[in-house]
């Protein structure tokens, strides 16, 4: 649950709300298979400038079911939008929910005056359609983890008494276990609202819950109604549980939860020797001719869903395993890559094939010097072949690897390095006074609370920041009525088009208006200055 996000340009806003108006057609992205009742969460975000919220058109054409709105966070802000989405998702009769950021304090008096300050600004909840109230536990504020667990429970009590609404707990695993211990406490009293971005929900549960009630499984989804980014949710359950809950009935029965895998996995031998037959073949994102085979192996290897589709998410996942294994996270698998997989698989690693040395060429007799030939007519010299049009790299951020590392002064090692490039600050891995400095300067000019401490929502910044564009490959390449290829694929995404990589009559039209939006010559030919436009 991102509170607060990195901005785009105002170029970038521009461009976003011309193609909007024009051609560009919103899709849900990415929802998990079988998913029928979902919806959004939303925060000050989705209301910067250049963003739009229709709540109407979410619920009729985009099929959001509930929707979450944060409300506050610590004891001194409260979201500006907040009482505006509440009021209109009641008015479209939504089932609506909202969310407490939580900002933990070593002093247990804090968690009661925060609850009641969430209270006193949500009101009652007891409205036909009103969502149990929501804990947003993603910061630890430094405390041990029976610390915050007891700081948690401080907060659930006091906003129980003054609601009457048992509350929902929101986190994603890796924090629950790190900064709770995975702590067990909550799993018979309180619904779990999980975070896990992927095709399939995790498994384990993190605190021994053995069912989740919400789990926020995209932060990038898009859905009619808004041009922002969305953070995407899927209810455990039909509609009519949904309307059950929301009229304080206790959690519904369990559904069938997705498998972990829609393709059957490889028994340990099979996966050996699939992993050996490919050895040395490039998989990645893109590249043409891959074995499926071989990419289901590796999404095995990788424990995401092995469909043969090598996609985002085993790009990511391939990112972060190359990384826990000192191999360049280069999001390909790469002959070092191969390497490390058939180590992690117990195979062996075959043996170069031995290249035959050449035979010795005979010396051949000297000739007779050959008669004076006629001169020969120059042959035409052929045109040189254009130059393929370069693929884009792998859009993935280097600092992934270390999203779940709360970093503050006297940090040490990589993530601080990392950390230090970004904020401009000496990349000597040592997060001092000028490091903090530096931090508190970057997340100001981001619209971030000026803390020195690099939290969840720093994390979401910097990634944000440092993810390349997936059109700045391309910024040297004209385009224009009849190019094709994957330059042409890439500017129909960023135009919401169907990316087919055949410039066509309707490419041209969407070029013309973004050209127009941007006070651009309306030409339809893409040029540096288009592509700059379109965010490259």
């Amino acid at each position: 649950m991102r509170h607060i996000r990195y901005t785009l340009s105002p170029r970038a806003h521009r461009a976003r709300r011309a193609l909007t108006g024009a051609v560009a057609l919103l899709v849900l992205a990415a929802a998990p298979a079988g998913a029928s009742v979902y919806g959004p969460d939303v925060s000050s975000y989705q209301h910067v400038t250049g963003y739009t919220i229709d709540w109407g058109q979410a619920h009729s054409t985009g099929g959001a079911a509930f929707a979450f709105v944060k409300a506050t966070e610590g004891t001194t802000y409260t979201n500006p939008w907040f009482a505006r989405d509440w009021a209109a998702l009641g008015s479209q009769g939504m089932m609506r929910g909202a969310y407490h950021f939580a900002a933990p304090g070593a002093d247990l008096r804090t968690a009661v005056t925060q609850a009641d300050y969430f209270a006193r600004t949500v009101g009652a909840m007891n409205r036909k359609g009103d969502l149990p109230p929501v804990l947003d536990l993603e910061s630890s504020g430094g405390l041990k983890p029976a610390q915050l667990v007891a700081w948690a429970q401080a907060w659930l009590t006091e906003v129980e008494k003054q609601t009457g609404r048992r509350p929902v707990i929101y986190t994603y695993p890796a924090f629950w276990q790190s900064a709770t211990g995975n702590s067990t406490a909550f799993k018979d009293r309180y619904l779990l609202w999980v975070a896990s971005y992927s095709s399939v929900p995790p498994s384990p549960l993190p605190g021994g819950w053995t069912r989740y009630t919400f789990w926020q499984y995209s932060n990038q989804s898009s859905m009619p109604g808004f041009s922002a980014p969305l953070d995407m949710s899927l209810f455990n359950g039909t509609s009519a549980d949904l309307a059950l809950l929301a009229a304080g009935a206790p959690a519904p029965p369990p559904t069938t939860v997705p498998a972990p895998s829609r393709f059957p996995l490889l028994s340990p031998a099979a996966l050996k020797a699939t992993l050996v037959a490919h050895y040395g073949t490039l998989l990645g994102r893109g590249v043409a001719g891959q074995p499926v085979a071989a990419v289901q192996a590796l999404q095995q290897v990788l424990k995401v869903d092995n469909d043969g589709d090598f996609g985002p998410h085993t790009q990511a996942a391939l990112v972060a395993w190359q990384q826990a294994r000192q191999v360049p996270g280069t999001g390909v698998v790469d002959l070092a890559t191969w390497k490390a997989l058939l180590v992690a698989v117990g195979a062996p690693i075959p043996a170069p094939k031995p290249v035959p040395a050449p035979a010795p060429k005979p010396v051949p007799k000297p000739a007779p010097a050959p008669a004076p030939a006629p001169k020969p007519v120059p042959k035409p010299v052929p045109k040189p072949a254009p130059k393929p049009t370069p693929k884009p790299a792998p859009n993935v951020s280097p600092l992934l690897p270390w999203v779940h590392t709360v970093l503050r002064v006297g940090s040490q090692g990589p993530a601080v390095v990392a950390v230090q490039k970004v904020v401009h600050a000496k990349a000597d891995g040592d997060f001092g006074p000028a490091t903090a400095a530096a931090l508190v300067a970057w997340k100001k000019a981001h619209h971030l609370p000026a803390t020195a401490v690099v939290d969840a929502a720093t994390w979401s910044a910097l990634v944000r920041a440092t993810t390349p564009s997936p059109l700045h490959p391309f910024i040297g390449t004209v385009l224009r009525v009849g190019s094709r290829g994957p330059a042409v694929a890439a500017l129909q995404k960023a135009l919401r088009l169907t990316a087919d990589g055949d410039f066509g009559p309707l490419t041209r039209a969407a070029v013309v208006a973004a050209q127009r939006a941007h006070h651009l010559p309306a030409t339809g030919v893409v040029d540096s200055r288009t592509w700059l436009a379109l965010g490259a």
